[in-house]
């Protein structure tokens, strides 16, 4: 599958010379009413499962989703991508020049961070309430009975909160990496995907701040908070290469500059749903 990464002149230089793609922070996106509506539809969700939740632990874990998720914003980063090459649409909105990266069959971009402690998930965009409301209503009713069935113990306030502390981080993380993943319905053209880098979680950890401090060692702050995925290393090496292979490897297969679509370009680009 070929992904393109649409941007504007000045960011494509950018790019090409530092030979990063970043990933910009949650809390950096342009509209941010995407995010807000997302955690407060989870928010939702959990409420409705909380009143018919009978276990102790469970009510614990889902009674602080929500909040957690918006404390854990600024550690999610996300860069964007649409499966349509030469698209005028895209061209208008994102900009002229688009990287084409292709990739591997059922995995993500071959993008990573430099460095260890994170994870990588890719998936495409839920446009729509309805849509949107789903996938966090099976997320949540999965979570809950997979806690239910490998938790054993009794009740005791001042226990259940630090137990349920792991889960909520885990699951909250995860309820965001869903929630980076949806926008407007009518944004539907845009047919867009997302790759989002997160710190790995914690639930066979011990040390969930040490994990948190590993991953932010790899954020920029400056001009935006970011971090910058470098292009997956083949491995293993093919006959007669080094390993580890040099430092200098593009994230993108190949650029593409096309000028401004003319507004034919545009009406033919519509009527074909591109």
């Amino acid at each position: 599958m070929i992904l393109c990464h649409y941007t504007r002149e000045e960011s494509s230089k950018k790019i090409i010379t530092t030979r990063t793609l970043w990933a910009t922070c949650l809390t950096e996106q342009s509209d941010k009413m995407e995010l807000r509506h997302g955690i407060v539809l989870v928010e939702d969700v959990a409420m409705k499962l909380l009143d018919r939740e009978h276990n102790p632990f469970i009510q614990e874990v889902l009674s602080g989703l929500a909040d957690y998720m918006r404390t854990r914003r600024s550690m999610l980063f996300i860069t964007c991508f649409c499966g349509v090459d030469a698209s005028p649409y895209h061209m208008e909105k994102y900009g002229p020049v688009y990287f084409r990266i292709t990739r591997p069959c059922g995995g993500p971009p071959p993008l990573t961070l430099d460095g260890l402690g994170c994870d990588r998930w890719f998936s495409p965009v839920i446009y729509g309430e309805y849509d949107q409301r789903r996938a966090v209503k099976s997320f949540l009713e999965a979570a809950s009975t997979l806690l239910l069935k490998h938790s054993s113990g009794s009740y005791e306030r001042g226990i259940t909160k630090w137990m349920a502390s792991t889960p909520q981080r885990d699951l909250g993380q995860c309820l965001l990496t869903i929630v980076a993943s949806f926008k407007r319905k009518k944004y539907r053209r845009d047919r867009e995907w997302r790759l989002i880098f997160s710190p790995i979680l914690s639930l066979s950890n011990s040390a969930p701040d040490l994990i948190d401090k590993r991953f932010s060692s790899l954020i920029e702050n400056q001009p935006i908070r970011h971090v910058s995925s470098q292009r997956e290393a083949e491995f293993p090496p093919r006959d007669g290469e080094f390993w580890p292979p040099a430092q200098d490897l593009k994230p993108y297969d190949d650029v593409v500059h096309q000028a401004t679509p003319t507004r034919w370009a545009k009406v033919i680009a519509f009527v074909r749903g591109q």
